[in-house]
């Protein structure tokens, strides 16, 4: 008997309370089992691998001969497929137990999928977090902030893009009568200035339709992902590349009055490369590396592509010695 797994796990604050979700069923569609496990405080990549563990036993118990699991972490089917080394000490034995796992039946798939495919999966993650913590995340796919913070609350969403939003409002100006404001929400995003010794990462990108460029690491978050996951994600995607220590350097808004862009940026120190990366259709990166000297020299170049406080930071360097070494001491920690 083939059965089809679908499992999901989170982490608030990374780590933090963690939770599994696990969805099992038949290969007509049919919900065979549906339920989430508490971890007590775990990482998200720990909350996956034990999501997994969690649905091959209870496949086994169901019967399974066969099993096909569908996951939207790339990192846990890519390491159970073998095509990425799992570095980390903490994984390394859960991989090993769902390896065996997977022994146990006579064929087996493993597969990734978007988020959106995995709705239910995730839902179970956030409604036991929600029990056990008290606080509410909603599931992926649900409006995650109607309302955003930077508009009035009476505000309404006039228009919903695939990167904008745009959000209207009636204003009492001085004199008593009204007016039409408007304002532009960008989906959040995240940059990482990443270090190898006393060395800077630049990438030098091309998308269609926009020449070569240079630029950070970095990409836009998904609805419901936590800005730290997403850093890390974009860095194995874009570069293949890992690191232990993130550290948030600045999170605000890379826009002015009229638009609300949050841009969280992120120093990550000693990145090491565990795989080739995994480019979008519209991406062509090519890794280079620079020194400190060099990486604040691009703040003069007009193509390089970085949030508008970051370039005034490196510019109060080049001008300001003692802001300089600041900054210096900010991205490489000594």
């Amino acid at each position: 008997m083939k059965l089809i797994t679908y499992t999901d796990g989170g982490s608030r604050s990374n780590p933090g309370p963690a939770a599994s979700g696990i969805v099992i069923k038949d290969t007509d569609g049919k919900t065979l089992a549906s339920y989430g496990e508490y971890l007590g405080v775990a990482t998200n990549n720990v909350a996956e691998y034990a999501a997994i563990i969690s649905a091959l036993k209870k496949a086994r118990e169901l019967g399974a001969t066969e099993i096909e699991c569908l996951a939207d972490s790339k990192l846990v089917i890519e390491q159970l497929s073998g095509n990425w080394k799992v570095k980390e000490p903490n994984l390394q034995k859960l991989w090993l137990e769902a390896w065996n796992l997977l022994q146990s039946f006579k064929q087996y798939k493993l597969k990734h999928i978007l988020r959106a495919k995995n709705a239910e999966a995730d839902a179970e993650v956030n409604k036991i977090l929600d029990k056990e913590t008290g606080s509410k995340k909603k599931s992926f796919g649900e409006d995650i902030t109607p309302i955003p913070d930077c508009v009035p609350p009476h505000a309404k969403r006039v228009f919903k893009g695939v990167l904008f939003d745009t959000y209207q409002w009636e204003q009492e100006l001085f004199d008593g009568s009204h007016a039409t404001f408007e304002k532009l929400v960008r989906k959040a995003s995240t940059d990482m200035i990443v270090t190898q010794g006393d060395s800077i990462m630049v990438l030098k990108q091309e998308q269609p339709g926009k020449p070569l460029y240079p630029g950070l690491p970095g990409g836009q978050t998904e609805p419901g992902e936590d800005h730290l996951i997403a850093a890390q994600r974009e860095l194995l995607e874009e570069t293949g590349y890992v690191a232990e220590n993130f550290i948030l350097y600045k999170s605000q808004s890379d826009g002015g009055s009229k638009l609300y862009f949050p841009v969280s940026t992120y120093i990550v120190r000693d990145a090491q490369k565990i795989q080739e990366a995994h480019l979008d259709a519209g991406e062509k990166i090519q890794i280079t590396w620079v020194n400190f000297d060099d990486f604040l020299q691009l703040a003069r170049q007009e193509k390089f592509t970085c949030p508008l406080w970051l370039k005034f930071d490196m510019y109060e360097a080049l001008l300001d010695q003692i802001k300089k070494e600041i900054l210096r001491k900010t991205i490489f920690g000594d």
